[in-house]
C-alpha cells in the first residue's frame, strides 16, 4: 500500500442501484481520492445478486428501475436483510412514495442529487 492509498477501513463503501448512472458523475472526485468505493447495479435483479457480498454497506436505490420499482426492491432487500441501510432516491418528490419507503424500512427518502450523501444521512 502506498502512502496515498486509504486503508479499506477508512473508505466508505456504497451500492448504487440506478439505471441512470450518468446521474452520479458528480461523485467522481470522491471515488478518485479513495474516500468512497461505489458498486453499481442497473436493475433490481442485479442488486439482489450483489446483496450476499454487500450486506454491510450503505445502499442507494432509485425509485425507477427497469425490472421493478425501487419500493419493490426495498421490500425484497429488507425481507432478506432487515437492517440493511437503504436510501430511496427519486427524480421528483412524491409524499405517498416517501411514506411507503419509510414503512418498508428506508432510512432516507430524497430527491436525487449529484453528490454522495453525507455519512449522517444514512
Amino acid at each position: 500500500m502506498s502512502l496515498f492509498d486509504k486503508p479499506s477501513s477508512h473508505r466508505r463503501r456504497m451500492v448504487v442501484v440506478d439505471p441512470s448512472i450518468d446521474d452520479y458523475a458528480g461523485w467522481a472526485d470522491k471515488t478518485r481520492d479513495g474516500s468512497l468505493r461505489v458498486t453499481l447495479a442497473t436493475s433490481g435483479a442485479d442488486a439482489l445478486a450483489l446483496l450476499p457480498s454487500h450486506c454491510d454497506v450503505d445502499w442507494i436505490v432509485s425509485s425507477e428501475l427497469p425490472d421493478m420499482t425501487g419500493l419493490e426492491l426495498l421490500h425484497m432487500l429488507h425481507a432478506i436483510e432487515p437492517d440493511l441501510p437503504v436510501q430511496l432516491v427519486t427524480n421528483q418528490y412524491d409524499m405517498d412514495q416517501e411514506l411507503e419507503a419509510y414503512r418498508l424500512g428506508a432510512k432516507v427518502c430524497r430527491v436525487k442529487r449529484n453528490e454522495p450523501p453525507s455519512k449522517d444521512e444514512l
